[in-house]
């Protein structure tokens, strides 16, 4: 006969799994019999809700449990919630949720990633179209020092020669600009292209030191100067033309007409003018003006300050960095792309009336033929003395001695042809006379070869008596001779190629 195996576990079985829930069971422990208070009871160290569950408890009596779980519910309601569609549907949203918020990092640190390159990749390819090149310029720079607040660049631009110019070299434009960042304010000082100077232990033409290197002209002109020159940047006819038309153009206040066939073709009128491409070439290289190099000078000056005004104020293309590359290939200098958008936030306001403009105190003299630009010592020292103490540049001295009059009988006048033009020193006689000047000689120079008519003078009682003539002839330049000059009258007029005949 076959023994049916029965279902019901052993009491053996019982006792272990009634030990088991008992033991997995907190504050429900009962003691062991003839073991009272066993290290099993723990019922008070649970809080519950009230004295007699307590007490319950330690008697081993439980009538619920429930779990420690941040809703409070039992076992099977839990079982209850998480079987339902709501909680699956739930919890695969927030999956999603938390996997979409993990690619949105992932693409959002991929994008700034790849703009942080294109970034760079702008900025250097900005930075080479800056570059200097092979130019040794930044040999003969020297920083400023970290407190100082000024500091100086040195500008060239190479404006080539117009139609016709006598001058084989082109009248090439150097200026020293001093810039002051505490008080946003820029000073230029033009340096004329032929001013003698000093370098390589020689002494010649600024244009010729600057045909030897970048880093000879530099040192010339700091030794010239007297002061450090921290920054050196370049640039040409083409770049200036380009760099206007891209800005829309500059403006210009004309204190004269520019009419200079030798220059080009192009006529200004006197007053404010918006310049381009079209006119630049023949406004920078024009030079017959009244006042000859001042009046250049002066052209050429405003010509740059409208340029940074443009650059540097408001939304210029060096305060917004989308256009900078547009301009970038116009000017070559030391600073790279990010260097020159640090300048032009510090120089942020400036505006082109507050930038002024200073020439080198001299005057032009032959040797040897060639026409040179000697500076006047001590007039030079004081002048960057004032500025490199931070002061403006004094009242235009021509302008207020121009003012004064003397009468035109009372002192006696030489007149020179110096034009190469036959008959044109007594035609001028002739001018002078008819308006009541006293002419004692006329002649010619040695060589035809003045590109300005100079009303000169020794005697610094005279230089009313030659404002007085320049006044009357509404062209020329007046300058003090010194010993470089020889006449025995009280004036001296000498007649360059930019007189024009009277018809």
């Amino acid at each position: 006969m076959v023994q049916r195996r029965s279902n019901r576990p052993s009491t053996r079985s019982v006792r272990r799994t009634s030990d088991q829930v008992r033991s997995s069971m907190v504050g429900a422990h009962a003691p062991r019999a003839g073991r009272p208070g066993g290290r099993h009871m723990n019922a008070e160290q649970v809080g519950f809700s009230s004295p007699r569950k307590t007490r319950r408890a330690a008697r081993g009596q439980l009538d619920t449990f429930i779990p420690p779980t941040s809703t409070r519910e039992s076992a099977h309601a839990y079982a209850r919630r998480s079987g339902r569609r709501e909680f699956a549907q739930t919890i695969q949203r927030k999956s999603r949720v938390r996997r979409f918020a993990v690619v949105t990092v992932c693409v959002l640190i991929a994008v700034g990633v790849a703009a942080a390159a294109g970034f760079a990749a702008f900025f250097a390819s900005v930075s080479g179209k800056m570059s200097l090149g092979d130019s040794n310029a930044r040999d003969a720079l020297v920083a400023p020092a970290e407190d100082a607040s000024a500091f100086y660049t040195l500008l060239t631009a190479e404006l080539g020669a117009g139609q016709g110019s006598v001058n084989e070299d082109g009248p090439d434009a150097y200026v020293l600009a001093r810039a002051d960042a505490a008080t946003e304010s820029v000073t230029l000082v033009w340096l004329p292209a032929n001013l003698q100077v000093s370098y390589n232990d020689t002494t010649g033409r600024l244009r010729d030191a600057a045909c030897v290197d970048d880093a000879t002209l530099v040192k010339a002109v700091s030794q010239f100067a007297g002061v450090d020159i921290a920054h050196f940047a370049e640039t040409n006819i083409e770049g200036i033309a380009h760099l206007a038309d891209t800005l829309g153009g500059i403006e210009v206040n004309l204190a004269e007409e520019v009419d200079d066939p030798r220059a080009g073709d192009v006529y200004l009128p006197a007053g404010t003018q918006t310049v381009g491409s079209a006119e630049l070439p023949t406004l920078l290289r024009a030079a017959n003006y009244t006042d000859g190099n001042k009046g250049q000078a002066r052209v050429q000056c405003q010509v740059i300050a409208a340029i940074m005004g443009k650059l540097v104020g408001g939304d210029g293309p060096l305060a917004d960095a989308t256009t900078l590359d547009a301009v970038s290939g116009d000017v070559r200098c030391d600073l790279d792309s990010q260097q020159a958008l640090d300048l032009a936030g510090t120089f942020s306001s400036l505006s082109p009336d507050a930038v002024a403009f200073e020439t080198v105190p001299g005057d032009e003299v032959q040797r040897d033929g060639v026409a040179v630009f000697q500076s006047y010592d001590e007039d030079w020292t004081a002048l960057m003395e004032q500025l490199d103490a931070g002061g403006q540049p004094a009242a235009d001295d021509d302008a207020a001695g121009s003012s004064e009059r003397v009468d035109p009988a009372s002192f006696t006048i030489t007149v020179r042809n110096g034009a190469g033009i036959t008959g044109a020193a007594q035609q001028m006689a002739d001018q002078l006379a008819a308006g009541g000047f006293v002419v004692d000689e006329v002649g010619n120079t040695d060589s035809p070869a003045y590109d300005e008519t100079l009303i000169i003078y020794k005697d610094e009682a005279n230089e009313a008596a030659a404002q007085t003539v320049a006044a009357a002839l509404t062209s020329g330049r007046v300058v003090n001779g010194g010993d470089y000059y020889s006449f025995d009258t009280d004036v001296l007029v000498v007649l360059g190629s930019d007189w024009k005949p009277l018809a």
